[in-house]
């Protein structure tokens, strides 16, 4: 077996217990410590996953196939960003300054820029689901520049931050799933049709469940920044 392949099974390998972890966080009671606990084991997995994605990223760029790599970047910078910000919300939940540093800037400039080539790229070459993860990633990073430039913070912020950066992992894990699990125990279903729907499908649930979220906690948050000269 080669390096490569190697790396490769021990990519899905992980995902696969990154999967699992997801969902035992997910119907744990919030906060409780089986929650904290597996919330833990799966953002170490979601990291090992960006590590050793890597490698299998740059052997795309070695084979001449950069628009595909340029989208692979995309989404390691967006894996990348959800993994930081739900660990760090939580960490640093009374020190918004510390929250937004280095770190999250870095992040905030690469799903910008990223966003933005493979927006580009996509039209270019009709790649439909890369323009729709593209704009994704960039409007990501533009909300991610927002939220550093408001100047009043609700005290709920770090946790609408932690359950929006889990609904991006979210995201991810059932993408790679769809399209790399599925695939081998289904081989005969692996049609183009349900290409799309395994790209597209956990977006569109993770954008309408953050949208669901936001209604009930983003809402109290301007209510909060609203009434805060007055109690003042």
């Amino acid at each position: 077996m080669s390096a490569y392949e190697i790396v490769k099974y021990s990519h899905a390998s992980i995902g696969a217990l990154a999967l699992i972890a997801f969902w035992v966080a997910a119907f744990a009671r919030k906060g409780s410590p089986l929650h904290v606990g597996v919330g833990r084991v799966y953002l170490v997995t979601m990291a090992a996953i960006v590590a050793t994605a890597l490698p299998l990223v740059a052997v795309r760029f070695a084979k001449g196939q950069f628009v595909t790599g340029a989208f692979f970047v995309l989404l390691l910078s967006l894996v990348a960003t959800a993994c930081f910000v739900a660990w760090t919300a939580i960490r640093h939940k009374r020190d918004w300054h510390r929250f937004t540093g280095r770190g999250y800037r870095a992040l905030m400039l690469s799903n910008f820029a990223a966003g933005t080539a493979v927006t580009v790229l996509g039209t270019i070459y009709s790649r439909w689901i890369f323009v729709a993860f593209g704009v994704f990633g960039a409007k990501l990073g533009w909300d991610m520049w927002k939220f550093l430039r408001e100047e009043t913070k609700a005290p709920n912020w770090w946790f609408v931050q932690h359950y929006q950066a889990m609904i991006g992992n979210g995201i991810a894990t059932h993408i790679a799933f769809a399209l790399i699990g599925l695939p081998r125990l289904f081989p005969d279903a692996s049609t183009g049709v349900l290409t799309y729907v395994g790209w597209l499908a956990p977006l569109a649930i993770g954008i309408t469940t953050q949208y669901v979220l936001d209604r009930k906690y983003v809402k109290k948050t301007a209510a909060v920044r609203r009434t805060a000269p007055a109690a003042v």
